[in-house]
């Protein structure tokens, strides 16, 4: 028997790498078979560590500006030397995680770190230190909502306002720039985004409307965003063709719609990156069963997150499925087949305060009652 263990992180507990381990060591205890250990990210929170388990590349460190003011901070990045690639966790630089709750408002936030990262990287792939031909950014956990405009702004975009005055590049300025100029804006590499979504950037489902609220940005706000962003596009569309299928994501506040306008980008879906890059597809057919979760698990989650995706590849397989979660949503519980095991960590304790707390004994009683399910 063959049991793989694959679980996204778990928010405000503890990242997937760590969550696997956890995993491993209690299940280990008390069933003695073949264990597969594959921790996974959809682009969100702990992007970089998965990364780092599974391809075991080099962690370089940049310093670059926060998303709320000139003050700079350590950013690390991991660089394969085989594949020359390089992984970003875009939550590293302008996530949730690393702002204080009191700059916590998207309509002031820039993404000016990312661009200043790319030609840090770019500036050491012409000076030899390094060789990359493709960056790999994990969109997801992030509090801009800038359409990657501000990281655009570090290689050389600018925007204008009344009597051509040069404006900072944040949302709150979107709507009121008149033009907009930029170099011919150049990097040595390709770039591939990761989303864990596939809203676009505009319309009622559109990343601006479904995120902005929990990045801070009032609903009021949330409109000037948008209308500011709407308001850039028809400029840049003055001097670049912009095809009208063009698929603009909404993930991570428009950051790959950026990137893709300027540089080409390429949107790569967490399943594809789940199920080919980290290979959870081939793991998933030569397993028995499968353990998998993360934090919060509704409806959203069949909708490109990263438990989402190995449950549903799981039951196309028919393979039994054992899915631990702090909490899940009462409709996911009633749709659950047969073979399909729903673990809530938060029935082992009081309230969910003390679930989050006392996550690594949550986790062992999980394991235990698996062990028992399992032996039964």
């Amino acid at each position: 028997m063959k049991i793989l263990i694959a679980p996204n992180s778990f928010k405000q507990c503890s990242d997937s790498v760590s969550l696997s381990k956890l995993l491993y060591e209690f299940l280990s205890k008390r069933i003695n078979t073949d264990y597969l250990i594959s921790p996974i990210s959809d682009g969100g929170d702990g992007f970089l560590n998965v990364c780092d388990y599974h391809f075991n590349g080099k962690i370089l460190t940049y310093l670059i500006s926060t998303a709320y003011d000139n003050s700079k901070f350590k950013c690390d990045v991991l660089y394969d030397v085989q594949k020359n690639e390089i992984y970003i966790e875009s939550a590293d630089i302008i996530g949730m995680k690393v702002i204080p709750a009191e700059k916590m408002n998207a309509i002031l936030l820039s993404s000016k770190g990312l661009g200043e990262l790319l030609k840090l990287i770019a500036k050491d792939c012409s000076s030899n230190r390094i060789e990359v031909n493709r960056v790999i950014i994990g969109i997801g956990g992030t509090a801009t909502i800038d359409m990657g405009l501000g990281a655009c702004s570090a290689l050389g975009f600018k925007l204008f306002g009344e009597k051509n005055k040069e404006l900072t590049v944040i949302p709150k300025n979107f709507h009121k720039v008149k033009s907009v100029e930029w170099e011919q804006l150049k990097l040595p590499f390709t770039l591939s985004c990761i989303l864990d979504v596939n809203n676009p950037l505009f319309g009622e489902k559109g990343g601006i409307k479904i995120y902005g609220k929990q990045k801070g940005a009032s609903k009021n706000e949330i409109n000037i965003i948008e209308k500011g962003m709407g308001n850039i596009l028809q400029l840049i569309s003055k001097r670049l063709v912009i095809k009208k299928d063009l698929f603009l994501s909404g993930a991570g506040g428009g950051i790959p719609a950026g990137l893709k306008l300027f540089f080409g980008s390429k949107d790569v879906s967490a399943e594809e990156f789940i199920l080919n890059y980290l290979k959870l597809q081939s793991k998933i057919t030569c397993a028995d069963m499968l353990i998998t979760g993360e934090g919060s698990f509704d409806e959203q989650s069949f909708m490109g997150k990263g438990a989402g995706i190995l449950v549903r590849e799981a039951l196309k397989l028919e393979k039994r499925i054992f899915l631990i979660c702090g909490k899940v949503s009462e409709e996911i519980k009633m749709k659950m087949i047969e073979n399909t095991m729903v673990i809530e960590l938060r029935k082992f304790f009081e309230n969910e305060e003390e679930s989050i707390s006392n996550y690594k004994k949550g986790i062992e009683m999980a394991a235990e009652l698996i062990a028992k399910v399992i032996k039964a």
